[in-house]
């Protein structure tokens, strides 16, 4: 969902009576200070310092009236690196569509509808950071995509209830190999209140590579409920690749206001992630690992706050899990911990 409030904001314009015409200029920049170390195993690693991007962006939105209940729009969004080289124009989600009465139909590059209802929007950390939900649950990340020539369909919220389906096309398709993704998800919202359930496929693929007679399959159920100064979350998954055991992981996490009676903007928040299975079927052993973070966040005004974080995982058996966010190289049975300070304002 990570960028999907904006855009909802600005398609929802159509619901106006009198035609209107909007292009905004948006982004983010997030950047932590990091200390990480890795441990056990048979090399462990130099414990070393670094400066890291939390997906920070750039992009540029826009919506045309063309009837009463019908517009069209475009985004094209671009990630770069504060602390490095720039990255590709336009590799975040970038599209033009349709909204009407009827829903909203893109195609693009966008989040899948699995990642758009069971990843950010019940991450504590908004899936950035050490400790954020990719770095053991949603098969570390494979059910997080963001797909290239998509197709898209979101219908009209009916009493906070919402369906999403999507398509990614099989242009890598080779004499061998037919690779493409379909997923779909329901999902309900209200002021205090999310559920969702999602489902998706990834058929002759190994990950990101393409694999001919390899599928993948995902399901997914994700929850919060907002209290009047806590809000508590959760995630939990089933993922299966074709010749390998069911990996199954799960992710709780809440977000805390203890000064909120006060006027205080400071939320300490929290995540415990668990995953466990995923290796081939006649693996002698199946990987099994814990990650679990803590921060403390405090607002300095509505766009900009800041962030002190601390993130442990421990690889109990294989080399699964990593850090959620810049994941370091890792042999099996070794452990990571990191501490980061950072900022993060919006526009």
């Amino acid at each position: 969902m990570r960028a999907l409030a904006p855009l909802a904001g600005i398609i929802a314009s159509t619901a106006l009576a009198q035609p209107v015409d909007t292009i905004a200029l948006y982004g983010r920049v997030y950047v932590l200070a990091e200390y990480v170390a890795v441990d056990g195993g048979a090399d462990p690693a130099p414990r070393r310092g670094r400066v890291t991007n939390q997906a920070s962006m750039l992009g540029v939105r826009g919506i045309e009236q063309l009837a009463p209940g019908l517009a069209a729009w475009f985004q094209i969004e671009t990630g770069f690196p504060p602390d490095s080289t720039p990255a590709v124009f336009a590799n975040r989600n970038s599209a033009v569509g349709l909204n009407g009465t009827w829903g909203t139909l893109m195609a693009g590059r966008w989040d899948s509808t699995f990642e758009q209802t069971q990843v950010g929007i019940v991450d504590p950390f908004s899936d950035q950071g050490l400790p954020d939900i990719t770095g053991a649950a949603v098969n570390q990340g494979n059910f997080a995509r963001r797909q290239q020539n998509v197709v898209q369909y979101w219908s009209p919220a009916w009493q906070g209830l919402q369906v999403k389906v999507g398509y990614a096309a099989n242009e890598g398709r080779t004499a061998a190999a037919n690779p493409f993704d379909c997923g779909a998800s329901i999902l309900y919202l209200d002021e205090r209140a999310y559920l969702a359930f999602a489902y998706e496929k990834h058929v002759d693929q190994a990950g990101a590579v393409a694999a001919a007679g390899v599928d993948e399959t995902g399901y997914g159920a994700a929850a919060s409920y907002r209290f009047e100064r806590l809000k508590l979350s959760g995630q939990v998954g089933a993922y299966r690749r074709t010749g390998a055991a069911t990996q199954r992981s799960f992710m709780l996490g809440f977000e805390w206001y203890p000064f909120a009676a006060t006027g205080a903007r400071t939320a300490l928040i929290g995540i415990y992630q668990r995953s466990y299975r995923g290796a081939p079927l006649a693996a002698p052993v199946q990987p099994a690992c814990i990650l679990w973070g803590a921060g403390i966040r405090h607002s300095l005004s509505r766009r900009t706050f800041l962030i002190a974080e601390y993130a442990r995982v421990d690889n109990r058996e294989g080399n699964l899990c990593n850090f959620g966010s810049n994941p370091v190289a890792i042999d099996e049975r070794q452990s990571l911990s990191g501490w980061g300070v950072g900022i993060r304002t919006v526009f």
